[in-house]
């Protein structure tokens, strides 16, 4: 497990325990408290994707730098993924619903807060450990939270293990294709040598990229699709132009 996976689970603890206090004895501040634990979450997913995204503006530039081999513009594409839209909305659809599973804790949180008999039953659960009015209903939000966040963790993983096993369909509106790597959309670039498999979809007419990203320090697979009126060609471009990078770097100093 990466320590940023594991700083998200402490992290969601210890948040856990603090939202319960200031909902407990400070409810005034309750808006004040949430604002400021989102700009924290944000500061630490910066300080993890900081250096990443260094990397990827410096790949962006290298690959942009290099020769044009194969540019797809968007009408191109566009045109293609009409002829394909049945499949790939299908495809997308279950991509979406696991997204969409994502917040089913939260619904159910919020309808706990705003259905009456569930808001009871949830706050009398403080008093059968004390009669003290705050601590009980300190008592009562911890363990509404934490069972928010017990119900949500499993959702994360199986998404997580779903996205390593499939890996996240990503489609290429528009890309470049240079003698240093791919750029999709005009801010995702994946250099050469590629470091996944290129699969061909002749009778879909495309060709998809396996490739990895770095996400709060973990590793996710992504499936980079690329339309193309010649995807064998293509994917045979691709796949000589990764392993001339490979042999070059393996001929550069330091490399062999």
């Amino acid at each position: 497990m990466s320590r940023a996976l594991v700083a998200q689970y402490v992290l969601g603890v210890l948040a856990m325990v603090l939202f319960a206090y200031v909902s407990s004895y400070y409810p005034q501040y309750n808006m004040e408290m949430m604002v400021a634990y989102f700009v924290f979450l944000m500061l630490i997913m910066f300080a993890f994707t900081g250096k990443q995204a260094g990397q990827m503006m410096r790949d962006l530039q290298e690959i942009q730098a290099g020769e044009v081999v194969y540019k797809a513009r968007k009408e191109t594409v566009a045109k293609l993924k009409e002829k394909d839209f049945a499949k790939l909305r299908e495809e997308m659809s279950g991509q979406w619903k696991m997204m969409l599973v994502g917040f089913l804790p939260l619904l159910i949180i919020i309808l706990v807060f705003y259905v009456p008999p569930m808001r009871a039953a949830v706050f009398s659960l403080g008093w059968y450990f004390t009669d003290d009015k705050q601590l009980a209903n300190f008592i009562s939000f911890l363990i509404l939270y934490a069972s928010f966040y017990v119900f949500s963790v499993p959702f994360s993983i199986y998404s997580m293990r779903r996205q390593a096993r499939e890996g996240a369909l990503s489609v290429a509106g528009e890309y470049v294709v240079t003698d240093k790597g791919i750029l999709v959309d005009n801010r995702l670039p994946i250099r050469f040598p590629l470091k996944g498999k290129v699969e061909v979809n002749a009778r879909r007419r495309f060709v998809e990229v396996h490739t990895t990203q770095s996400t709060m320090g973990m590793e996710v697979k992504t499936r980079v699709r690329l339309y193309s009126p010649e995807p064998t060609k293509l994917a045979r471009t691709l796949k000589e132009l990764s392993e001339k990078a490979s042999q070059g770097s393996q001929g550069e100093p330091g490399n062999a």
